[in-house]
């Protein structure tokens, strides 16, 4: 088949989702219009590749849960960081998609540097495809000129009388019928216009999304890529692959056999490739810099030294109690305060330097082999044990101070650090091939899924309510600070906490009220597409809680975060 049908197919599909954009989104709040025209999009990219007959590579479709889990949160959760990064996460697993889409490599056994580049050129491409699909359509069109055959000179001339007719039937049964007419003012508000400079917008709105639309679809579904093109390490290349070297600049497994003398961190140093045909064998290159073992030696011995006193300390004192911190000088509160943020600075890099190590380190023979894993596990045994001071320090100090974003996506974060450090430790004895690279991305995923199941601004007012029952100070104006995710638990302390202090609760009811009249502001221009379950929520119970709330104080402004502390 002509491939400019496929190019036009693609620009058909590109102008119908950017039309769908532009109703989707158009001074609309986003709410359920986005999981849905994510599920479009979707539906859309399947649809033209089964018309242009491209196989999908299915092991890599299941990056569409977690595509599809973000875009649901968008509708759920209200909180506008975690907004942005659940868009971002969709975007980002929209471009893996899109780039793993027509290969026959699969995401999970590719090296980390390898998913970083997909990204890149899926981005890039995306942008300029729609350039040659625009050409070669525009080419098929001049040539075939589909408006003369008589077919379709038949259909247009039918919409032309029939479109007439329809909108004065129309206007006549919506003035005979209320109900009828209602549903008529429903679909002509889809593409109502306000005023002329809406149809620049609106049209900006959808050459943007179909330009996207279209390139993506093009770069996923029309490309014809060679299936054993990918990006390679050293690692992946047999001895035959490569230059001679001495016999002294090569590693040996745990079996004596020698392989390329700096295996990759993303790739299985003894992964074998014999089986593999010699016109298909990967191609790489060495890397230009490499350490031997008495260097990697060195700095892993001197890293292990100092960990190692650092850890003591944290024994001896910090995990040792409340009495010995006091002795020092300091008070518990004010020891746990501090180091949190260094710590896992020093987690972060520490990673980092293990990878590069392993990378750049040759290993003459199985004894280094064993040295130099052994010198990296007890590293990554001295930085658990750094990542559990973290932990402990953060929960003392939320304990101490209350809890806030700042203190709360840190939190999270040290957990899925150390799962990532346990994926490390799987790449280290090349348990399977590129485990690290997978297991970070699945630490990212798993970094976002964590903040939108315990939804942050509700879980950071229960635990502050919390601490105010306990007898801590209750910090009126971090209610800046949350988003209508907050309202179900602060009404909730609002109407069972009648004897609170006059000014906190009065502060807390101004809050509440001007959250219910934002919330009724919007419900005028609001349809099913900005359907939305925290605002919904919301909405509703404060509706129903009208009658306990204050009158709204125009002049009452909440107090800056920590400027007031009210105490029980």
């Amino acid at each position: 088949m002509d491939r400019r049908i496929y190019a036009v197919t693609s620009v058909i599909l590109g102008v119908g989702l950017g039309i769908i954009a532009d109703v989707f989104f158009f001074r609309r709040w986003v709410g359920l219009s986005f999981p849905l025209y994510a599920l479009l999009c979707t539906a859309a990219l399947i649809g033209f590749a089964a018309i242009v007959r491209q196989k999908a590579q299915f092991r890599n479709l299941w990056l569409l849960i977690p595509l599809g889990f973000f875009a649901l949160m968008v509708a759920v959760r209200a909180n506008e960081t975690l907004t942005f990064i659940n868009v971002l996460a969709v975007l980002t697993l929209t471009a893996l998609v899109l780039h793993y889409f027509p290969l026959k490599q699969t995401i999970d056994s590719e090296p980390l540097i390898t998913q970083a580049m997909a990204l890149i050129e899926a981005g890039f491409i995306t942008v300029f495809t729609p350039v040659g699909q625009l050409i070669d359509s525009v080419g098929w069109v001049r040539e075939r000129r589909p408006l003369h055959h008589p077919v379709a000179g038949a259909v247009v001339r039918g919409l032309v009388i029939a479109i007439p007719v329809l909108i004065v039937f129309g206007l006549l049964l919506a003035s005979a019928d209320q109900v009828f007419g209602q549903y008529v003012s429903r679909i002509t508000s889809l593409f109502q216009l306000r005023n002329m400079s809406d149809v620049l917008t609106q049209g900006m709105i959808a050459g943007f999304f179909g330009w996207f639309a279209c390139g993506g679809l093009a770069y996923a579904a029309l490309r014809r890529v060679d299936p054993d093109r990918r990006y390679v390490q050293v690692g992946d290349l047999p001895p035959a692959e490569i230059a001679p070297e001495p016999a002294a600049d090569y590693n040996f497994d745990d079996a004596n056999q020698p392989h390329p003398p700096t295996p990759s961190p993303h790739r299985e140093e003894e992964q074998s490739t014999e089986a593999m045909p010699a016109s298909t064998q990967p191609k790489g290159k060495k890397p230009s810099f490499t350490l031997g073992m008495i260097e990697s030696g060195i700095v892993l011995g001197l890293v292990d030294l100092l960990f190692g006193a650092f850890v003591l300390i944290q024994f001896a004192y910090f995990f040792g109690g409340e009495g010995n911190i006091s002795a020092t000088g300091f008070t518990y509160a004010d020891y746990a305060r501090r180091g949190f943020f260094e710590l896992v600075a020093v987690s972060v890099l520490t990673l980092c330097l293990m990878l590069w190590l392993d990378y750049v380190t040759v290993r003459h023979n199985p004894a280094q082999q064993t040295i130099f894993r052994g010198l990296i596990v007890i590293i990554i045994a001295l930085v658990g044990v750094m990542l559990w001071s973290a932990h402990v320090r953060l929960t003392l100090y939320e304990e101490a101070y209350g809890f806030t974003h700042l203190r709360l996506y840190p939190h999270v974060f040290t957990l899925w650090l150390a799962v990532l450090f346990g994926f490390f430790l799987l790449m280290l004895f090349r348990v399977r091939a590129n485990i690290f690279s997978f297991g970070a991305l699945l630490c990212i995923i798993g970094y976002v899924v964590t903040l939108n199941v315990i939804n942050p601004d509700q879980t950071i007012m229960a635990q502050n309510i919390n601490r105010f029952h306990n007898g801590s100070s209750f910090d009126l104006g971090y209610l800046r600070n949350v988003s209508e995710d907050a309202v179900p638990v602060i009404l909730a302390f609002y109407q069972q906490n009648p004897d609170i202090d006059p000014d906190l609760r009065y502060g807390i009811g101004q809050w509440l009220i001007w959250q219910s009249l934002t919330l009724q502001s919007q419900r005028a221009d609001l349809s099913i597409l900005s359907a939305h379950v925290a605002r919904d929520t919301a909405y509703a119970q404060l509706t129903a809680a009208l009658a306990d709330l204050p009158d709204y104080d125009p002049n009452y402004r909440l107090p800056y975060f920590s400027d007031y502390l009210y105490d029980r």
